[in-house]
């Protein structure tokens, strides 16, 4: 079997030819080799506590707080990901001391 690369540009969207061969892709079994060996059953629990700690400390908290209405106004209008961009803002001015310092 012959190894095909192809790229997608992931900011575009996905054509039918290309949507078609990602489904053909599916349906190929895996085969594994040198530089994707099949993995034991204990590297798989390995590899599933890996990720669950990671998706853990990933996990973001739902906090209630108080703002203006004019925050408000001007958060949602950046669109329906709102909160995500809040809690961005937030986090990058908790990582930055500086800009921290600025508002205490």
């Amino acid at each position: 079997m012959a190894i095909v690369k192809y790229e997608i540009d992931s900011s575009k969207e996905l054509t039918q030819e290309e949507i078609e061969m990602i489904r053909e892709a599916e349906k190929l079994p895996y085969i594994p080799d040198d530089d994707a060996p099949a993995l034991t059953p204990a590297q798989i629990e390995q590899f599933r506590k890996i990720v669950e700690e990671r998706n853990n400390s990933r996990r973001k908290q739902t906090v209630s707080l108080r703002i203006s209405n004019s925050t408000l106004t001007a958060a949602k209008a950046l669109g329906k990901s709102y909160t995500s961009i809040l809690s961005t803002v937030l986090d990058n001015i908790f990582k930055d001391p500086q800009a921290l310092e600025k508002y205490l």
